[in-house]
């Protein structure tokens, strides 16, 4: 909130461009109207002199004498007087020419004048809002340095809820670890079973039934080169056996060549 010392100041200038308007604004239009009563015959119709007069005159006495209308339209004002003050011509009077020399001086000292106290008045207004400025902005500093020695109690707040994070993860990943290891050394199903006996275990296993204590020879084998032997008592037809005749011939594996004819 601005405080009533600085109001005041900021109106200071207000007070003073206003006291300056009230100063400046009828001398310099006593002093336009003189140049304008010293317009000669020949210099009516000069464009500056007929811009001045139609123009710049009636304007500014609306506004009524406002020093800025008057400075401000220095030119048709500043050339319509050099117009008399400089007679090329006889139509010229020297009264004429007296009143716009004097006219015009006032003129432009006037304008001089009121140039010095704006600028006068723009510094004055700009010290005055620096100095407001600098008085409303104390005590905010002095809040804040009193401030700082307050216990920052966003940071603690901050602190504790980061800790109580921290653990509740450390919690988690805790946990985690402990479910798996539990999971590892949990006993798996065997996958043996009694039809997956290895196949030494089977070889080594005898058949129900058959001893195999002794292990049996296998049976003895005919020789092809054995004779024939006859029954010891043959028979005869009489019911009595006899024994057959002895006969030297035997069965050779190898029979013997056929003879060529």
């Amino acid at each position: 909130m601005i405080a009533v010392p600085t109001i005041l100041l900021l109106l200071l200038p207000l007070r003073v461009l206003a006291q300056t308007n009230t100063d400046f604004g009828p001398q310099l239009t006593a002093a336009a109207l003189e140049i304008q009563g010293a317009i000669s015959p020949a210099c009516e119709k000069f464009d500056d002199c007929e811009t001045f007069v139609n123009t710049v005159v009636p304007r500014c006495q609306t506004l009524r004498g406002d020093p800025g209308c008057w400075c401000g339209n220095h030119d048709p004002l500043h050339y319509c007087a050099i117009c008399m003050s400089n007679p090329t011509n006889n139509q010229t009077t020297a009264d004429q020419t007296a009143a716009a020399i004097d006219g015009h001086s006032k003129y432009h000292q006037l304008c001089n004048a009121y140039s010095a106290s704006l600028n006068a008045t723009a510094s004055a207004g700009a010290s005055s809002t620096a100095s407001g400025t600098s008085g409303q902005s104390s005590p905010s500093v002095s809040s804040e340095s009193g401030g700082g020695s307050k216990t920052p109690i966003g940071a603690i707040v901050g602190g504790a809820v980061g800790g109580v994070a921290v653990l509740l993860i450390t919690a988690l990943v805790l946990f985690c670890w402990l479910r798996s290891r539990k999971e590892e050394n949990r006993i798996k199903p065997s996958s043996v079973s009694l039809f997956s006996a290895p196949a030494s275990s089977l070889a080594g296993r005898p058949y129900s039934g058959y001893d195999h204590s002794q292990p049996q020879s296998p049976p003895p084998q005919m020789k092809y080169n054995a004779g024939y032997a006859p029954p010891a008592v043959p028979y005869n037809g009489t019911g009595v056996y006899s024994p057959p005749p002895t006969s030297n011939t035997s069965y050779s594996k190898y029979p013997e060549p056929m003879a060529a004819v």
